[in-house]
């Protein structure tokens, strides 16, 4: 009650009613539409209209970073005065942690990365992994990106077959030719020298490994064995034998 009329210890007539003037509450108030608008306006203009507010960070893809999104109860509902409203603010887009995705294939990786909301690229390694399975990701497992951002994903191919020549025959050659033919024919030299004793094998290549017409891969190394000539010695003749003196009285 807020008064009374006539006022307590005031004469009155016996008959006469006495009017009591009782309180309605606080009033009644709408609370106000502040979605979008800058959180410390969206405060004022709901204490304004007589409101008190507790704030709460709600991420949000549609609501920029720091705004109000709505409040609770909602805008136009008709609330007493004073009461303690709910107003949410976007903290920005919900960030997403990374799946680890290592070790599956590239399409189960793909079906895990874009149900979380992200993106995937794809690069291709050559690698001994079984043959499209990822072996490497960027971000790695529980990093936090935004909805569309890019994982990138490192699948395994096998690795092409090295492409194979055929050795040609360079015995015969001295050591600069055959050297020469070998890199024609994508391959490399390895030399080593062996002494001989036969003067027309000084410095040409007397045997290779692997010979010729056998197939290795390109950029493999061919052994070449290139004569170094060495006279041999003169024999030492041995000195004459004198023959015993005959012995007197023997035939």
């Amino acid at each position: 009650m807020l008064r009374q009329d006539p006022d307590p210890g005031e004469a009155a007539p016996q008959d006469e009613p006495v009017v009591l003037i009782v309180s309605g509450g606080p009033g009644k108030v709408r609370v106000p539409d502040v979605s979008k608008l800058p959180e410390e306006r969206a405060r004022k203009n709901l204490n304004k209209a007589g409101l008190k507010v507790d704030t709460d960070l709600e991420p949000s893809s549609t609501v920029e970073e720091g705004f109000a999104i709505r409040t609770s109860p909602s805008a136009t509902t008709e609330v007493d005065r004073d009461t303690r409203v709910r107003l949410f603010v976007s903290s920005g887009p919900e960030r997403i942690s990374v799946p680890d995705v290592v070790g599956l294939t590239r399409e189960a990786a793909e079906t895990r990365i874009t149900r979380e909301g992200l993106d995937v690229r794809v690069e291709m390694k050559e690698s001994e992994e079984p043959e499209n399975e990822v072996i490497a990701q960027s971000p790695g497992e529980g990093e936090t990106l935004e909805p569309g951002d890019d994982v990138t994903i490192t699948v395994a191919v096998a690795p092409e077959a090295p492409e194979q020549v055929t050795v040609p025959d360079v015995t015969g050659l001295t050591r600069a030719e055959a050297l020469r033919m070998l890199r024609s024919a994508g391959l490399q030299g390895s030399v080593s020298e062996r002494v001989t004793d036969t003067v027309v094998e000084d410095g040409l290549v007397i045997e290779q490994r692997p010979g010729e017409g056998v197939e290795v891969d390109r950029g493999g190394t061919v052994t070449l064995i290139v004569g170094r000539f060495e006279a041999p010695e003169d024999p030492v003749e041995p000195d004459p034998v004198e023959p015993d003196p005959p012995v007197p009285g023997v035939p």
